[in-house]
Parts: structure tokens; sequence; C-alpha cells
């Protein structure tokens, strides 16, 4: 069992399929976790089919900024020990040809731009945590290219894999782990219009013959989060059925 009893995560994208996962397996564990939204319907969901835990769940904005909401998260649980940005479903594939150079600075912003700035406001936070934890998350086309995961997600997600590497070798000496967890083939029938990501299309892909499931990102996110993973820093999880291998 891993030590998340008392901890405090801040998780952004905590609402989606497998954010959800990462909350319940956190809270499960005695986790305070703030989800960091803007989807009130889409959070409650999430708050209201979790069980009776020691660990607490709420859902917050950063409309005031994100000093306001660690400042609030910290008055509510007391520490942050976590954080975790994981804003950015895949987008609609486009052609290469159509992809416009706003589609990639839009991207690039909402991967690189808005997890960078969720993690230095954190830092104060961070540093005055026993175990410190930041926990990026990227994808497997950010390792290959998977034409699947669609160009834009691919580079963006490739530049959270860089910072993964810079900000562990930056944050170490406070005692802060920084990982990445690359992830692909999670989930099926997501997709809602043509051309967009939809891990079941293409299971002849994934080694596992399958799709991954919330629990299973629950799974590294509780791991990443815990005490116990003091020793792991600027490593990428690969948690995707074997899609990338390396």
């Amino acid at each position: 069992m891993f030590t998340l009893q008392g901890r405090t995560a801040v998780m952004s994208g905590a609402s989606g399929y497998e954010g959800a996962g990462a909350v319940r397996a956190m809270v499960e564990g005695g986790m305070n976790v703030a989800m960091l939204t803007h989807m009130p319907d889409q959070s409650r969901q999430v708050i209201d089919s979790l069980g009776e835990y020691s660990g607490r769940c709420i859902a917050l904005t950063n409309e005031r900024g994100h000093a306001a909401l660690f400042e609030a998260v910290a008055e509510r649980f007391g520490t942050i020990d976590v954080v975790i940005p994981n804003q950015g479903a895949p987008i609609a594939r486009q052609e290469l040809a159509d992809i416009a150079a706003e589609d990639m600075t839009e991207k690039l912003r909402h991967q690189i731009t808005q997890s960078f700035a969720l993690v230095q406001a954190a830092l104060p936070y961070l540093t005055k945590s026993k175990a410190g934890r930041v926990i990026l998350v990227a994808s497997s086309g950010a390792r290959d290219g998977l034409a699947e995961e669609f160009l834009c997600d691919s580079v963006a997600r490739g530049g959270v894999i860089s910072m993964t590497y810079s900000l562990a070798r930056e944050l170490a000496p406070a005692g802060i782990t920084v990982n990445c967890i690359a992830k692909g083939g999670m989930g099926s029938n997501r997709a809602q219009k043509p051309n967009e990501y939809d891990a079941a299309s293409f299971l002849n892909k994934i080694p596992m013959g399958r799709t991954g499931t919330p629990a299973e990102f629950g799974a590294a996110v509780a791991y990443l989060a815990s005490e116990e993973a003091g020793f792991v820093t600027g490593q990428i999880l690969n948690l995707c059925g074997g899609m990338y291998m390396g």
C-alpha cells in the first residue's frame, strides 16, 4: 500500500475519462484532491460517485488566478503535496495541409504553457511538503508519432516530455520529484465526430489487445504521488498497452 494518507493533490483535467480514475485512486488512498475544472456538472458527478473515505475531494476554478487557487486549497487542507496538470483532450484529426499555425500555437499553449504555469504557482507549497510531487501527462504519440493521436497533440506532448526532464533536474535539490505518464490507447467509444480520437478503433496497434482503463491510469498516478516514489524522478511511464516500447 502506498503512503497517500493526509496528502493533498491539485489536478487539472480531473473530471475526464482517465482523470476521474486518478481522483478515485487518490481519494481511496486517503488523499485530498482539489479538481481544477470549468465543468461543474461533470466534476459534481465525479465527486458524487466517490464513497466514504478519509480523503476528501473538492472542485475549484482558477478564475482568480493560480495563486488564489493554491491559497484556497492550502487553507482548506493545510498542505499541497502533488500537482498534476492533465488538461488537454485530443483534438479532431486534421490533414497536414489543413493545420493552421494557430492550431499548433493553441495546443502548445494549452499543453506546455498552462502546465508550466500551474507547476510554477505550486512551487511555494511543494517545497514545504515532505514529499513534493509533479506528475505531467503526455502521450504515446509523443514518443513515436502515432498517427491516430494527431500531429498537434504529439508535438505538444513531446514538449511536455522535455519539460519533465528539465523540471526534474531543476527541482531535485528541493526534494521534489517530476515524472510523466505517457498514456495511449486509453478508453473506448469516446469519439463524437468523424476523425476524433477513439482508442477502440485501432486495437490492432495495441499489443495488449485492449484499451486502458481509468483505474489503471489512477494506479499509475497513485504510485507517483506516493511518498514511496521519492527516488523516482525524470522518468516517463509509458501507460499504453505496449504501443510504445523503449
